[in-house]
C-alpha cells in the first residue's frame, strides 16, 4: 500500500498528470486560432464556424459527465493511451478530410472525446496526491505555457505555409508526445476510507463545489472571451494580439506562484487575494481603453485568477470523499466556458460594457464566497475528526 502511495506522489506521476492535463486543454486553449483557420480554409460563416466549437464542447462535456462511472474502474494507463489515441486520430482525421466540413467536424468531435478522457484522468490523479494544492498549481503551469508557445509559433511557422492541414498534423504530433510522457502514471488511484465525521461534513459539498466552479469560471470565461473585441476598436489589432499573448503567459505565472506558496497560508487567504486582485484589475476596462491599461489588465487578471484556481480544485478534491467526482471538475469548467460568454454577450449588447463587467465580477465573487464557505466547513470537520481520534487514543487516556 505504501509503495502504491509513493508511486502516486512520484515525479513521474506529476509529469504524467501535467502531460494529460496539457493534452486535455490543448484544443480548447487554441480554439480561437483553430476556428479562425478552419473558417478561412473552408470559407465558413459565423454560424457554421460556431457549430464546430459547439459540437466539440458537447462531446467533451458528455464524456466528462460520465467519468464518475469509469474513472475508478478502468486501468489508468489504458485510459491515458486510449484518450491520447482518440485525440491523435481525431486531429489526423480532420487533417486528412480537411476539404470536407463534415470531416472536420467528425474529427474534432473525436478529438473532444479523447480530450475529455485525459483531462478527467489528470484531475483525478492529482486529487489522489498528498500535496494536492501545490500539484494542481504545477499542473496548471504547462497547461498555460505550452498553448501560449503554440499560439506564438503556429501562425508564423506552420499556418502561413501549410494551412489548416499542417496545423492539425502538428497538434496531433504534440498530443502523441504528451501521451508518451504520461505512460508512467499508476494503473489505479488510492483507496479512500474517509472517517464518519469527514464523510458527514463533505457529503453533498462536492456538488456545491462543482456548482461554485461553474459560477466562478463562467464569470472569467465571459470576460476573457470578449477581451479581444473590447479592445478592438480602441487599439491597433496587432497590439491587441501581442497583449493577448502576454495574457496567456501571465496565466501561467499565477499557478507558478501558487506552487511556491503551497498551503503555508491555508486556502482562504490565497483565494481572497487572487479574486480581489482579479476584480480590481477589471476596473482598468472602465472608461477609455489605452495600451497601458489593457496591457496591465493582461498582466494581472489572468495571473490572479489562475493563482486562486489551484486552491479551488483542492477544495473540491477534499470534499470528494468517494474519489469519483473530482473528475467532474472538467465538466464544470466546460459548462462554465459554455454559459459565461453567452450571457456576457447578451448583457453587453443589451445593457452596455459596465453591466457586462458587473456580471463577470458578481459571478467570480459569488463563486469564491461559496468556496470559502466550503473550506470553512471542511476545516471544522477535520478538526472534529482529529479531536475524536485523540479522545479514542490509548495514550490520551494515560495522560488523563
Amino acid at each position: 500500500m505504501k509503495q502504491h502511495l509513493r508511486e502516486i506522489d512520484s515525479r513521474i506521476s506529476v509529469l504524467g498528470a501535467c502531460a494529460l492535463g496539457t493534452a486535455g486543454v490543448k484544443v480548447f486553449a487554441l480554439l480561437p486560432l483553430l476556428l479562425g483557420t478552419i473558417a478561412e480554409h473552408l470559407q465558413l460563416d459565423d454560424a457554421a464556424t460556431g457549430m464546430v466549437a459547439s459540437l466539440y464542447y458537447i462531446a467533451y462535456f458528455v464524456v466528462t459527465l460520465t467519468s464518475v462511472i469509469w474513472i475508478r474502474r478502468a486501468n489508468w494507463r489504458v485510459l491515458s493511451m486510449a484518450g491520447g489515441g482518440l485525440m491523435v486520430l481525431g486531429l489526423a482525421g480532420s487533417a486528412t478530410f480537411s476539404e470536407s466540413y463534415e470531416g472536420v467536424i467528425l474529427g474534432m468531435m473525436l478529438s473532444g472525446l479523447g480530450a475529455a478522457v485525459v483531462y478527467a484522468l489528470s484531475v483525478t490523479l492529482v486529487s489522489d496526491m498528498t500535496d494536492k494544492d501545490r500539484r494542481f498549481a504545477i499542473k496548471l503551469i504547462p497547461e498555460q505555457i505550452i498553448p501560449a508557445a503554440l499560439m506564438f509559433m503556429l501562425p508564423v511557422l506552420v499556418i502561413d505555409d501549410f494551412g489548416l492541414k499542417g496545423m492539425l498534423y502538428v497538434l496531433a504530433l504534440v498530443i502523441f508526445v504528451l501521451a508518451l510522457l504520461s505512460s508512467g502514471i499508476p494503473v489505479r488511484g488510492r483507496a479512500l476510507t474517509p472517517d464518519k465525521t469527514t464523510k458527514k461534513a463533505a457529503g453533498a459539498s462536492v456538488f456545491i463545489g462543482l456548482g461554485a466552479l461553474v459560477v466562478f469560471f463562467a464569470g472569467f470565461a465571459g470576460l476573457w472571451a470578449f477581451t479581444e473585441r473590447l479592445a478592438h476598436d480602441a487599439l491597433d489589432p496587432v497590439v491587441v494580439g501581442q497583449l493577448l499573448a502576454l495574457g496567456l503567459v501571465s496565466s501561467a505565472a499565477g499557478p507558478f506562484v501558487a506552487a511556491i506558496v503551497g498551503d503555508r497560508w491555508g486556502r482562504i487567504t490565497p483565494i481572497i487575494t487572487g479574486v480581489v486582485l482579479s476584480l480590481i484589475s477589471m476596473l482598468l476596462l472602465v472608461g477609455q481603453i489605452t495600451t497601458f491599461k489593457f496591457g496591465l489588465l493582461m498582466a494581472v487578471f489572468p495571473a490572479a485568477y489562475y493563482f486562486s484556481l489551484a486552491y479551488l480544485f483542492g477544495i473540491i478534491s477534499d470534499a470528494d470523499i468517494s474519489g469519483r467526482f473530482a473528475s467532474l471538475i472538467a465538466s464544470a469548467l466546460a459548462l462554465g466556458a459554455a454559459v459565461g460568454p453567452g450571457v456576457f454577450g447578451v448583457i453587453l449588447n443589451g445593457n452596455g460594457h459596465n453591466a457586462a463587467y458587473l456580471f463577470a465580477a458578481i459571478m467570480m465573487a459569488l463563486g469564491a464566497l461559496m468556496f470559502i464557505w466550503m473550506e470553512r466547513r471542511l476545516e471544522r470537520a477535520h478538526l472534529v475528526s482529529f479531536e475524536g481520534q485523540i479522545e479514542h487514543c490509548p495514550h490520551a487516556e494515560i495522560s488523563k
